[in-house]
């Protein structure tokens, strides 16, 4: 009884950080908690004396690193994330500087770890005057996620700082975790306002679950507010309604099939009952003095 007693007690303090309950935190709050503890221990473990330049990668399942797997399919969502996060806590100009993250993740995202080069020597390759590399792993337990960072010299290939982080395993963390680029396969395309429908280049196949987000903003005319893929519920025209579709906000993303049903839809997630592309347009007829533009990202998951 004891034992057991002593196991819950230990479990409840691994999720608990400075008198913080992860495992009740919103989401992003709880992703960021983790990377601040992270930052915490790799630099109390080693001291940078001067202003140095860091390049931090995507966090990758321990399982997933093996011969011939690419760095992309290595690295889940969650990985992502964390990393993102994790990037936005280090952000100290006076101390070190920072290499932009998608930058170095489209660098990488082909590196195939049956090569014979360590990740930190290619970063030296490809990006020039780095001098360290923040590396890191995550592996999912029975009701955690074990996180590893470790800091290493680009020069010397020396590990010169780790830090370890426990995630609580959430519905949330799961699933970002079990999402790797293996599972799905996506493409980004911007849309113009004041193009009439645009075609998105990737073919999605029939039964495939696909999920449609975008970012951006974009107006109706040139002296009006701008607004977001979400459009606006006021009319911003004192000439009458000019949108394509009155189911839809003014200004809102449209989105229909090039073939089968021609149904106008907006973000979400769907399947399609017969192979086909997807076009878009803004929620507006009269486009000749729109501005601005909404970046789509079609994610389609393998069936």
């Amino acid at each position: 009884m004891k034992g057991v007693c002593l196991t819950v007690v230990c479990f409840c303090l691994v999720l608990s950080c400075a008198g913080k309950n992860l495992s009740t935190m919103p989401n992003d709050e709880m992703i960021d908690e983790v990377a601040r503890n992270l930052k915490n221990e790799l630099l109390k473990n080693y001291r940078i004396s001067s202003k140095k330049v860091i390049a931090i990668t995507s966090f990758s399942r321990t399982e997933l690193l093996r011969e011939n797997k690419t760095y992309s399919s290595s690295v889940p969502q969650l990985g992502v994330l964390l990393a993102n996060s994790l990037q936005n806590e280090m952000f100290e100009p006076a101390r070190y500087d920072l290499i932009e993250r998608t930058r170095l993740d489209s660098i990488f995202n082909e590196y195939v770890y049956s090569m014979k080069v360590p990740v930190e020597k290619m970063i030296n390759m490809k990006l020039k005057n780095v001098d360290y590399v923040l590396l890191g792993t995550m592996q999912k337990r029975e009701r955690t996620i074990r996180i590893d960072s470790r800091l290493v010299s680009v020069e010397t290939g020396k590990v010169v700082s780790i830090g370890t982080a426990i995630m609580p395993l959430t519905n949330f963390t799961n699933n970002m975790y079990n999402e790797t680029s293996e599972n799905y396969k996506e493409v980004e395309f911007k849309i113009y306002a004041y193009k009439d429908w645009q075609t998105v280049p990737i073919e999605i196949k029939a039964s495939s679950r696909v999920v449609i987000t975008a970012m951006g903003s974009w107006g109706m005319t040139s002296d009006t507010k701008e607004c977001g893929p979400t459009g606006r519920t006021d009319n911003p025209s004192e000439w009458g309604d000019f949108r394509i579709d009155r189911n839809f906000n003014h200004g809102q993303l449209l989105i229909r099939q090039t073939s089968g049903n021609k149904k106008n839809f907006s973000m979400g997630e769907y399947t399609f009952d017969k192979n086909c592309y997807l076009e878009c347009i803004i929620n507006d007829n009269d486009r000749n003095n729109n501005v601005g533009a909404q970046v789509v990202k079609v994610r389609i998951y393998n069936r």
